[in-house]
């Protein structure tokens, strides 16, 4: 969360500056001395329980984790169907100077804070119900992106939205993986976690791309939020079911 505040307005700021190469120069640069701190700083720990391949598919068959799975893919694809091309709408369809936009994206960084915040308050009392917030959050700001986008005010309200929710959701699916999952596999089905968001992350981008292209920039938020949307209605019924079933 607290990358996501900094990290956002400026990358921003250098791409403006220098252009957006060097900013994938400065993560690179900064990724590799962070890489060799760690090495050199942190002690080495016993490695835990061995996990087999052989109990990979036992994963799959566990219908809770699945679930989180599936969701995982259509609101990570639908979040970056829009996300990715945020800073080009807040400029050319939401009409913020640089500035602006880049004001804007801290306040989606620091509702991250918020979103973190609300989760160690609230998850552990209301699980399900603090999931379905969330999810709904998150679809509801993409849904109305282009609602807000002709009001300053209006985008900031969808950006922090958007951010608290987004941070939420993510936490909290990672919270359900472990809830589901003996101590052996979690940290595999945590990993598989991260490999499927990330495989969202690419799909959102190239389908943000054939929106833009097919249709039009402003129709970004509408699809990403249709997938996000469908996403968590899987999660919560087959989540909903899965706790049934375990009871």
């Amino acid at each position: 969360s607290v990358a996501m505040v900094f990290g956002l307005p400026l990358g921003r700021a250098i791409g403006l500056a220098v252009g957006w190469r060097m900013t994938f120069a400065c993560v690179g640069v900064v990724g590799a001395a962070l890489a060799i701190y760690m090495a050199a700083i942190f002690p080495p720990i016993p490695a835990g329980e061995r996990f087999g391949l052989r109990q990979l598919p036992g994963l799959f068959r566990n219908r809770a984790l699945l679930t989180v799975y599936v969701s995982t893919l259509l609101v990570a694809t639908g979040y970056y169907t829009a996300y990715s091309y945020i800073d080009p709408y807040l400029a050319q369809v939401a009409r913020l100077d640089a500035g602006t936009a880049t004001m804007a994206l801290t306040v989606f960084g620091a509702a991250g804070l918020a979103g973190s915040l609300l989760f160690s308050r609230a998850y552990d009392a209301h699980r399900l119900p603090f999931l379905g917030t969330a999810l709904a959050g998150l679809s509801a700001a993409l849904l109305l992106l282009n609602v807000a986008a002709p009001f300053a005010a209006g985008i900031f309200g969808i950006l922090a939205l958007w951010g608290a929710c987004n941070t939420a959701f993510g936490i909290a699916f990672q919270a359900e993986i472990i809830r589901y999952t003996r101590p052996d596999e979690a940290s595999v089905a945590v990993a598989l976690y991260s490999g499927i968001f990330n495989l969202g992350i690419g799909s959102g981008s190239f389908f943000g791309g054939m929106v833009s292209t097919a249709f039009s920039l402003s129709n970004i938020g509408l699809a990403g939020g249709v997938l996000a949307a469908v996403g968590s209605v899987v999660c919560l019924v087959g989540l909903a079911h899965a706790g049934r079933t375990a009871e």
